[in-house]
């Protein structure tokens, strides 16, 4: 997602740390509010917001989808690897790299198993023999059964497919 602004405007990426009594301030109680409109020209205008200024990637992850648009352009862009604490799969002998494929630590991967598109797959996954993985991210501990296709999906942790899903 690109996004249009202005050559000196800044953009809000982070995460609001509020006094309760603060959200009393939105217009109307009882009515969903849109803090970065309502709430923060007014606290900014009274000095009471605090941020700093990062030049850095911007990723709108409010869907499923731009999660996993994210996830993969993070991976792409080498961006936090070392926190992820996952390292490039090296394709198996015979096998030309279609992939660029980030696995955590304890994940195993079949010999047998095909990865198409980027992926990024959390710490203790199992990907077994004859699955397909294509531009999907695995949290912590995914199990994809011998034979299943998981095709740009994001699977939560834990998750352990059913045979041929």
């Amino acid at each position: 997602m690109i996004e249009k602004r202005e050559p000196d405007s800044l953009m809000f990426d982070g995460v609001w740390v509020l006094e309760p009594s603060v959200l009393d301030r939105l217009p109307v109680a009882g009515r969903p509010g849109r803090l970065e409109l309502e709430l923060r020209p007014h606290l900014v205008r009274e000095k009471k917001a605090f941020g700093f200024v990062r030049d850095m990637a911007w990723f709108d992850i409010g869907t499923p989808n731009r999660y996993l648009r994210a996830c993969l352009s993070v991976a792409r862009r080498n961006i936090l690897r070392s926190l992820w604490k996952v390292e490039p799969v090296q394709p198996t002998e015979g096998q030309a790299p279609v992939a660029l494929v980030l696995a955590g630590p304890g994940t195993s991967l079949a010999a047998s198993a095909h990865f198409s598109g980027d992926s990024v797959l959390g710490a203790d996954c199992r990907v077994e023999s004859k699955a397909t993985v294509w531009s999907s991210v695995l949290w912590d501990r995914v199990t994809i059964v011998e034979g299943s296709l998981v095709r740009n999906s994001v699977v939560a942790e834990g998750v352990s497919l059913a045979e041929g899903s």
